[in-house]
């Protein structure tokens, strides 16, 4: 099992870069209306791993690959500005606050 010290680290962290990256939340949508969207969060080990190799992969300039699966909600379609489709504004998030190197 985990130690009370790693689950107290993990939840820190999830914390602190739910901040970080959340400082742009979508216009409209109070803190309030976020907390009751989620009926359950899960597992927030993984939620940290993932943000962990995150950091790593940015920092050693690993490329990492996203999908977004679905049909035509997932796809935007109807969404005018493209760019306010869910897949594009995922990547520009990424690119945001996870930059690469262009040189990759």
């Amino acid at each position: 099992g985990e130690s009370k010290d790693s689950i107290l680290d993990t939840s820190s962290f999830c914390t602190r870069e739910y901040s970080r990256v959340n400082s742009e939340q979508t216009r409209g949508l109070s803190s309030e209306a976020l907390e009751r969207s989620r009926a359950w969060i899960g597992n927030r080990q993984r939620l940290a791993n993932f943000a962990q190799s995150l950091v790593n992969d940015v920092e050693n300039q690993k490329q990492i690959n996203v999908v977004v699966c679905g049909g035509s909600i997932s796809l935007g379609h109807g969404i005018e500005p493209e760019t306010m489709r869910y897949s594009n504004r995922l990547e520009n998030w990424l690119n945001k606050f996870y930059p690469m190197d262009d040189k990759l």
